[in-house]
């Protein structure tokens, strides 16, 4: 989507210029458009890094979690087959070196 991908641009040149909520702001807007429509999934992980990127960098966290649903939604939106997905809660910096075959 044009707008959502616009959205996401904008706010990365707010974050670079560290206009934080207004980048914040323009980020939720953007995964609000792509969200709704039938965006390519690249564009809309890539906008949902970005975001998470901006609330890591700002010490918020709290925000830049999410929940198991969540991401198991999220990673069926991908094609990717759920039989091959493995969930583990937790940071991925602490459960992948533990969980990986």
């Amino acid at each position: 989507n044009f707008y959502a991908m616009q959205a996401t641009c904008a706010a990365a040149l707010d974050a670079a210029e560290g206009k934080v909520e207004a980048a914040d702001q323009l980020y939720r807007a953007a995964l609000t458009i792509f969200s709704g429509g039938t965006t390519a999934p690249a564009q809309w992980r890539w906008a949902q890094q970005l975001h998470a990127e901006l609330l890591l960098s700002t010490g918020r966290l709290d925000e830049a979690r999410t929940s198991l649903e969540e991401v198991r939604a999220n990673m069926l939106r991908t094609g990717y087959e759920e039989r091959r997905l493995h969930f583990v809660r937790g940071r991925v910096e602490d459960t992948i070196p533990a969980s990986t075959p």
